[in-house]
């Protein structure tokens, strides 16, 4: 009986005593805390801890200064906003840019081309024979001017002039094949690469009195055989004038 009334009062004991443990430990962490701020406020007081503080050091919040600095003024936009023509200039911008270099392209790429033509060209022209230019030899000029001179002497001038053109264009056929072909005209005849410059003009002023005759029922006079005939003799006989000049001259020095 003795041991349960002990027992008991040592249970009633260990409640108060935790009842009682909550409330003497906050007492006792407030005690603590004030003799830590008496001791800090002290320290603060104490002039021992009193400093400046650079002015270099920040005191301040950033937030603090956004809060006090003034809202900046809004931006007048003006009459006509032209912001929107920005995207605009940039393709553009870069278009131009795109052109430029196309073109440059092309300069070079033309350039070039127009290189190796010319190259091509010359190597067809260094490949290509010089063919002396047509004259016909003395003999066969002078059987030709006896002949025409006959149609004139029988007052035919147009067939006169035409035999001087037409027995030449033959001569050219014999001498220089394969230059002269039949669909050719007259005119066409006294373009002939390999016709001298003299004999050029005479066949494109004989061949318009063929054509001012045969073509163009036109009636020529002697006067018009005589041209035609002094144009013939000196391109035909231009070789043979020229030995002479040279002969003389060579015998006067």
């Amino acid at each position: 009986m003795f041991g349960v009334k002990r027992l008991f009062i040592l249970a009633v004991f260990a409640v108060s005593f935790t009842l009682a443990l909550p409330t003497y430990a906050q007492e006792f962490n407030t005690q603590e805390l004030d003799t830590q701020e008496t001791d800090v406020t002290a320290s603060v007081l104490d002039p021992k801890f009193k400093f400046e503080i650079p002015p270099e050091y920040q005191t301040e919040l950033p937030q603090d200064k956004a809060k006090l600095a003034p809202k900046p003024k809004p931006v007048k936009k003006p009459l006509f906003d032209l912001g929107f023509l920005g995207p605009i200039f940039q393709l553009i911008f870069y278009g131009l840019l795109a052109l430029a270099v196309v073109y440059i392209l092309y300069l070079i790429l033309n350039t070039i081309i127009a290189t190796r033509r010319s190259t091509v060209n010359a190597d067809k022209t260094a490949e290509t024979p010089d063919i002396p230019a047509y004259q016909p030899d003395a003999e066969t000029a002078r059987v030709l001017i006896d002949d025409a001179d006959s149609l004139a002497a029988q007052g035919k001038f147009a067939e006169a002039v035409h035999i001087l053109l037409f027995r030449s264009i033959q001569d050219i056929e014999d001498k220089r094949p394969h230059h002269v072909k039949r669909s050719l005209t007259s005119r066409e005849i006294a373009s002939l690469s390999i016709l001298s410059p003299k004999a050029r003009n005479v066949f494109s002023q004989i061949g318009k009195l063929v054509e001012k005759s045969f073509f163009g029922g036109g009636l020529l006079s002697m006067e018009d055989y005589e041209l035609s005939k002094a144009a013939y003799k000196a391109f035909a006989f231009e070789n043979v004038t020229q030995s002479k000049t040279v002969r003389s001259t060579r015998t006067r020095r």
